[in-house]
């Protein structure tokens, strides 16, 4: 198992591999490699290099009766790396006080300080031995070193603090015992983050409630902290940074509250924290371009069944609108998300409800070829020959886009298929000039059968469609790429129909192109 800790240092060329945790197997062999020049005069070590290296394994295996009979030899404790003529170029420059430190082993600890070991020594990432002592949580080492003039704010090369490290790693023990001796918590490392928020952005409570009530910042950083616990998905110390005073309901620098972040993140079990201690669930209001989505909204669109169901039993509107008049069934519809639509239409989701351009989820689902959708929505009572801005229905979609089973289930359902668009063109002739001559060939004979059961319905569509004066423009489609929360991976109907297009009927080619707009959902979050 890998150590987090440990910065993949692995056998570069020229560096010996430290061990990624406690328990594995000890320093990769290539010290044997150094060892074995204590048999091969001709290795070129020094003495001093030999025993330096010997002490090195004594060390870093604990053997403290090793360790003593070495430095009773005066066998030096702190070598550069390029001292090694037996290996030159190829020693990770880990010390006997590094290894010690870093395996916990505390009676070589000892006799290393006693010998004057180098407490700063670093290795190659300047981490010191106060550093290794830290990050692997011993904290009877840690005081040792401590006591023996290691100093506290020491950093490595990410500018790390040993407090950073045991927080990062969830020594908790080792926490307390740095700040017993005098650690700042309150002190600024890597991303200017203290300790507090790196132990929240890796999940540990224990480690989160010791520096909360150290911390002379604490206000300040729980705060930030519980946005970066929702963010992560860390349920406990969400619920251990609320029970210490962070408010759920204080939204971050972006304004999102930590329920919107934990609903847009699915960090589920957040969600239901958070609901749990009155969060609200409020539109998102200030986002860039004020689209006033509802964390319902988000995480319909994600297709987070469990979060749509935690945020409805906390009393989430189900026909909450955004911008545009859209209904987390919109979203559920558009992107594809059965189980969601299913569980919004059973929590009374209108399933009639229509955007600002009169499009209804099942005018989406046709879109879209979503036949599961369409199926729940028509058994929900979904009209079914609701007609857009430019008067096309859910049938003239599905036959524009070559939706045959969709067709089919709309017709089965009794879908008016005689209605006309604003072009005066039926479903038929859509997919006539979409180049779907089978799902034409059906439309037909679905004209045919609705005619007949219904004697007049044809004269009606035909005295409905009204034209327009040549004059009028016809009304644009909402761009579909508005906003950093965007419109919907729908293609929808163009502003360049015409009244000048061609009559019914004529040869493929004459009638103008009709364009499309495609948009997508994109969520961006910065962490």
């Amino acid at each position: 198992m890998s150590d987090p800790l440990v910065k993949d240092r692995c056998s570069v060329e020229g560096k010996i591999q430290i061990p990624g945790t406690v328990g594995e197997a000890p320093l990769e062999d290539q010290v044997r490699e150094v060892i074995s020049h204590t048999e091969n005069p001709q290795a070129g070590c020094s003495p001093a290099q030999l025993k330096y290296e010997r002490l090195c394994r004594a060390a870093r295996d604990g053997e403290i009766d090793a360790v003593e009979s070495l430095l009773a030899e005066k066998t030096p404790t702190d070598m550069p790396p390029s001292a090694s003529s037996a290996d030159k170029g190829k020693t990770s420059g880990m010390t006997p006080l590094l290894w010690a430190s870093e395996r916990g082993h505390t009676a070589a600890v000892k006799a290393l300080i006693r010998a004057d070991a180098m407490l700063l020594a670093r290795d190659p990432y300047s981490m010191t031995p106060l550093h290794w002592a830290a990050a692997r949580g011993h904290k009877d080492v840690i005081r040792l070193l401590v006591a023996a003039g290691a100093p506290l704010d020491s950093v490595e090369q990410d500018n790390m603090t040993p407090l950073h490290l045991a927080a990062t790693q969830g020594q908790a023990a080792a926490v307390s015992a740095l700040l017993e001796l005098g650690a700042d918590p309150d002190f600024e490392g890597k991303e200017n983050w203290p300790p507090l928020l790196w132990a929240a952005q890796k999940g540990h409570p224990d480690v989160v409630r010791i520096l909360c009530r150290a911390s002379g910042e604490a206000v300040r950083h729980m705060q930030q902290a519980l946005h970066i616990a929702c963010d992560m998905g860390h349920e406990d110390v969400v619920a251990a940074l609320i029970k210490l005073g962070a408010e759920v309901n204080k939204p971050g620098p972006d304004r999102m509250l930590p329920v919107h972040r934990a609903t847009l993140r699915g960090r589920t079990q957040v969600v239901r924290v958070l609901l749990a201690h009155g969060a609200r669930v409020v539109p998102f209001q200030k986002d860039k371009h004020n689209l006033n989505h509802t964390p319902l909204h988000w995480a319909a669109a994600k297709g987070n069944a469990e979060i749509c169901e935690a945020l409805l039993s906390a009393g989430q509107e189900v026909n909450a609108v955004d911008k545009r008049n859209w209904t987390a069934l919109h979203w559920a519809v558009e992107k594809g998300h059965a189980g969601v639509v299913g569980l919004l239409l059973q929590s009374g989701a209108d399933v009639n409800a229509v955007d600002k351009d009169n499009r209804a989820p099942l005018r989406f689902a046709a879109v879209q070829g979503f036949v599961g959708g369409l199926d729940a929505l028509i058994s929900h009572g979904a009209a079914l020959d609701t007609a857009d801005k430019t008067q096309m229905t859910a049938l003239h979609w599905a036959a524009k886009r070559g939706r045959a089973e969709v067709v089919n289930r709309l017709v089965a359902a009794g879908a008016n298929p005689l209605l006309r668009d604003k072009d005066g063109q039926t479903a038929q002739d859509v997919a006539r000039q979409s180049s779907f001559p089978e799902i034409a060939e059906v439309l037909s004979q679905a004209e045919a059968a609705y005619a007949a059961a219904n004697p007049g319905a044809e004269l009606a569509a035909r005295e409905a469609h009204r034209p327009a004066s040549n004059s009028q423009q016809p009304a644009q489609s909402p761009d579909a790429s508005e906003g950093t929360l965007q419109a919907p991976a729908v293609e929808t109907a163009s502003a360049g129909h015409r009244r000048d297009s061609a009559p019914r009927g004529a040869p493929k080619g004459t009638r103008r192109a009709e364009s499309t707009t495609v948009g997508c959902l994109c969520f961006k979050f910065r962490s």
